[in-house]
Protein backbone atom coordinates (compact mmCIF):
# COMPACT_ATOMS: atom_id res chain seq x y z
CA UNK A 1 0.00 0.00 0.00
CA UNK A 2 1.08 3.53 -0.69
CA UNK A 3 -0.60 6.83 -0.21
CA UNK A 4 -0.77 10.01 -2.19
CA UNK A 5 -1.09 12.72 0.47
CA UNK A 6 -3.98 14.54 -1.22
CA UNK A 7 -5.23 11.81 -3.52
CA UNK A 8 -6.22 8.80 -1.45
CA UNK A 9 -4.69 5.36 -1.14
CA UNK A 10 -3.02 3.20 -3.81
CA UNK A 11 -2.64 -0.58 -3.69
CA UNK A 12 -0.39 -2.63 -5.97
CA UNK A 13 -0.91 -6.41 -6.06
CA UNK A 14 2.13 -7.14 -8.21
CA UNK A 15 0.25 -6.70 -11.47
CA UNK A 16 -2.11 -3.75 -11.19
CA UNK A 17 -2.81 -0.68 -9.10
CA UNK A 18 -6.10 -0.09 -7.30
CA UNK A 19 -6.88 3.45 -6.21
CA UNK A 20 -9.11 4.16 -3.19
CA UNK A 21 -10.66 7.60 -2.70
CA UNK A 22 -13.41 9.19 -0.67
CA UNK A 23 -16.74 8.94 -2.49
CA UNK A 24 -20.41 9.18 -1.56
CA UNK A 25 -20.29 5.47 -0.63
CA UNK A 26 -20.39 5.24 3.22
CA UNK A 27 -17.73 2.50 3.28
CA UNK A 28 -15.24 4.43 1.14
CA UNK A 29 -12.11 6.08 2.48
CA UNK A 30 -13.13 8.77 4.99
CA UNK A 31 -10.69 11.42 3.70
CA UNK A 32 -8.31 11.53 0.72
CA UNK A 33 -5.59 13.16 2.84
CA UNK A 34 -3.70 10.22 4.35
CA UNK A 35 -1.38 11.08 7.23
CA UNK A 36 -0.49 7.69 8.78
CA UNK A 37 -0.54 4.00 7.83
CA UNK A 38 -0.09 0.91 9.99
CA UNK A 39 -0.22 -2.76 9.08
CA UNK A 40 -0.69 -4.49 12.42
CA UNK A 41 0.46 -7.94 13.55
CA UNK A 42 -2.90 -9.38 12.41
CA UNK A 43 -2.24 -8.10 8.86
CA UNK A 44 -4.93 -5.43 9.13
CA UNK A 45 -4.35 -2.08 7.46
CA UNK A 46 -5.15 1.03 9.51
CA UNK A 47 -5.37 4.37 7.68
CA UNK A 48 -5.06 7.64 9.62
CA UNK A 49 -6.45 10.64 7.80
CA UNK A 50 -5.98 14.36 8.18
CA UNK A 51 -9.64 15.12 8.83
CA UNK A 52 -11.70 11.92 8.53
CA UNK A 53 -10.47 9.95 11.52
CA UNK A 54 -9.16 6.40 11.40
CA UNK A 55 -10.17 3.81 8.81
CA UNK A 56 -9.72 0.04 8.95
CA UNK A 57 -9.38 -1.44 5.47
CA UNK A 58 -11.04 -4.79 4.73
CA UNK A 59 -8.86 -6.36 2.04
CA UNK A 60 -11.50 -8.95 1.12
CA UNK A 61 -14.22 -6.39 0.32
CA UNK A 62 -12.21 -3.26 -0.46
CA UNK A 63 -14.31 -1.36 2.10
CA UNK A 64 -13.36 0.78 5.08
CA UNK A 65 -14.70 0.76 8.65
CA UNK A 66 -14.59 4.23 10.22
CA UNK A 67 -13.51 5.36 13.69
CA UNK A 68 -14.11 9.07 14.41
CA UNK A 69 -16.18 11.36 16.67
CA UNK A 70 -19.26 10.77 14.47
CA UNK A 71 -19.14 7.04 15.25
CA UNK A 72 -20.37 6.32 18.77
CA UNK A 73 -17.81 4.99 21.29
CA UNK A 74 -14.78 5.40 19.04
CA UNK A 75 -12.27 8.24 18.67
CA UNK A 76 -12.38 11.78 20.04
CA UNK A 77 -10.70 13.42 17.01
CA UNK A 78 -10.79 13.51 13.21
CA UNK A 79 -7.11 14.41 12.76
CA UNK A 80 -4.86 11.34 13.00
CA UNK A 81 -1.13 11.98 13.07
CA UNK A 82 0.47 8.73 14.24
CA UNK A 83 -0.30 5.00 14.56
CA UNK A 84 1.54 2.43 16.66
CA UNK A 85 0.82 -1.16 17.73
CA UNK A 86 2.10 -2.20 21.15
CA UNK A 87 3.18 -5.67 22.27
CA UNK A 88 -0.39 -6.36 23.55
CA UNK A 89 -1.81 -5.65 20.07
CA UNK A 90 -3.42 -2.36 21.10
CA UNK A 91 -3.40 0.36 18.46
CA UNK A 92 -2.14 3.69 19.83
CA UNK A 93 -3.55 6.58 17.84
CA UNK A 94 -1.91 9.99 18.02
CA UNK A 95 -4.47 12.70 17.28
CA UNK A 96 -5.03 16.42 17.49
CA UNK A 97 -6.97 15.76 20.71
CA UNK A 98 -4.64 13.43 22.63
CA UNK A 99 -4.01 9.69 22.42
CA UNK A 100 -6.67 7.08 21.75
CA UNK A 101 -5.81 3.48 22.61
CA UNK A 102 -7.89 1.01 20.61
CA UNK A 103 -8.09 -2.58 21.84
CA UNK A 104 -7.19 -4.66 18.76
CA UNK A 105 -9.66 -7.40 19.69
CA UNK A 106 -12.73 -5.59 21.04
CA UNK A 107 -12.27 -2.20 19.30
CA UNK A 108 -13.01 -0.46 22.61
CA UNK A 109 -11.23 2.87 22.93
CA UNK A 110 -9.54 4.51 25.91
CA UNK A 111 -8.62 8.19 25.64
CA UNK A 112 -5.67 10.02 27.18
CA UNK A 113 -5.88 13.81 27.10
CA UNK A 114 -4.31 16.84 28.73
CA UNK A 115 -5.91 17.85 32.02
CA UNK A 116 -4.30 21.02 33.43
CA UNK A 117 -5.41 19.97 36.93
CA UNK A 118 -3.68 16.58 36.66
CA UNK A 119 0.14 16.57 36.52
CA UNK A 120 0.06 12.90 35.40
CA UNK A 121 -1.93 13.69 32.25
CA UNK A 122 -0.54 14.47 28.80
CA UNK A 123 1.46 17.69 28.60
CA UNK A 124 -0.47 18.65 25.45
CA UNK A 125 -3.06 17.10 23.13
CA UNK A 126 -1.37 17.49 19.73
CA UNK A 127 0.42 14.13 19.35
CA UNK A 128 2.79 13.45 16.45
CA UNK A 129 4.85 10.49 17.70
CA UNK A 130 4.43 7.53 20.06
CA UNK A 131 7.40 5.45 21.26
CA UNK A 132 7.49 2.34 23.45
CA UNK A 133 10.66 1.66 25.45
CA UNK A 134 12.09 -1.75 26.32
CA UNK A 135 10.18 -1.87 29.61
CA UNK A 136 6.81 -1.18 27.98
CA UNK A 137 6.69 2.51 28.89
CA UNK A 138 5.46 5.10 26.43
CA UNK A 139 6.61 8.56 25.55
Amino acid sequence: MDWNFLGGLNSFDGQKFTHFKRTSEPSSLSDNRIFALLEDSSNRLWVGTLNGGLDLFDRSTGKFKHFNPSVKNTLNAYGISYLYEDKNKNIWIGTTAGVNILDGKTFKVKQLVNDPKNTNSLVQNDINCIVEDGRGGFG
